[in-house]
């Protein structure tokens, strides 16, 4: 079984959060707590599709049926650095969701006008709560957006 901590290193035990970087238009600003209650918590393990990955603790993993067959076939996580990762049941690992942007929590999955969304948990400086999202047509991931509900 091949073990990937997302980014972060082979073993949970010499995980360190990495800074949050800015890349491209969008990035989630970090909670006034400065993540200090994530570093608290060691990474948790989670196993998808025979590839083991490390999700930040307290946080939730989404499983997604897609094809509405019954098995899962993606699922997302929330690393340790804040970054938002994903596993495909045909794919060769975890993968980085693209546009380097930064979240709290997942929230969850679905579709939205025929694509297939993925939606964030962002906790901004005055402890508000933001829902992000993407979702990928065309065959790529499209730049995070927020979500006004």
């Amino acid at each position: 079984m091949q073990r990937i901590a997302l980014r972060l290193g082979v073993a949970a035990a010499t995980v360190t959060a990495l800074a949050a970087v800015t890349t491209g238009s969008v990035t989630a600003a970090p909670s006034a707590s400065d993540r200090s209650e994530v570093a608290a918590c060691d990474p948790v393990g989670v196993t998808r599709f025979n590839h083991t990955g490390y999700k930040a603790c307290n946080t939730r993993t989404v499983d997604v049926d897609w094809n509405k067959d019954g098995q899962s076939d993606e699922s997302f996580v929330v690393a340790p650095d804040r970054t938002i990762w994903h596993i495909e049941a045909a794919s060769d690992g975890w993968k980085e969701m693209p546009h380097g942007f930064r979240a709290d929590d997942m929230v969850g999955a679905g579709w939205t006008y025929g694509q297939r969304c993925v939606r964030v948990l962002v906790k901004t400086l005055i402890n508000e709560n933001q829902i992000w999202s993407s979702c990928f047509s065309d065959g790529s991931w499209h730049p995070w957006w927020r979500v006004y509900v």
